[in-house]
């Protein structure tokens, strides 16, 4: 019985789901990405996972979580860094490729910050994406990168 199993137990169901989903040290393959992760999740609110846990897990997570990869408007691609607490589409990304595919030195843009600008020139969020050995260097790079 859902009731039964205690209010940490089903935290920790939700949060263990999500980390097996993205790790790649884990059974699944190929890892997903934080936010197809988290859909995932989503899709089994209400049956696997507690739905009101599941919707305060997504808010604290944010749409983008830390760590996500995401492709730039630009071609660029770039790696969550910062939440934006109020505007969760707009976080700060560290690019750290261009758009043809080559390394370059890691920038901070913030996407709230590029909201102000003309549609034109605004630099914006495309796709997330997934999780590969090229991508898995680039997380462990932007993880040592000091703002």
């Amino acid at each position: 019985e859902g009731a039964a199993i205690t209010y940490n137990a089903r935290i920790v169901a939700i949060v263990d789901a999500y980390d097996r989903l993205t790790s790649p040290d884990s059974y699944r393959q190929p890892v997903l990405s934080p936010t197809s992760a988290m859909g995932e999740i989503y899709a089994c609110k209400g049956k696997q996972f507690d739905a009101q846990l599941v919707e305060k897990f997504i808010r604290f997570m944010g749409v983008y979580p830390l760590g996500t990869l995401v492709e730039l408007n630009t071609g660029d691609t770039a790696v969550v860094v910062e939440k934006n607490p109020f505007y969760m589409v707009l976080p700060k990304v560290l690019v750290m490729m261009s758009h043809d595919g080559a390394k370059i030195e890691p920038y901070v843009v913030d996407l709230f910050e590029e909201k102000h600008r003309f549609a034109e020139a605004r630099i914006k969020i495309v796709k997330t994406l997934s999780m590969n050995e090229a991508n898995a260097g680039l997380l462990k790079e932007a993880a040592t990168y000091n703002k």
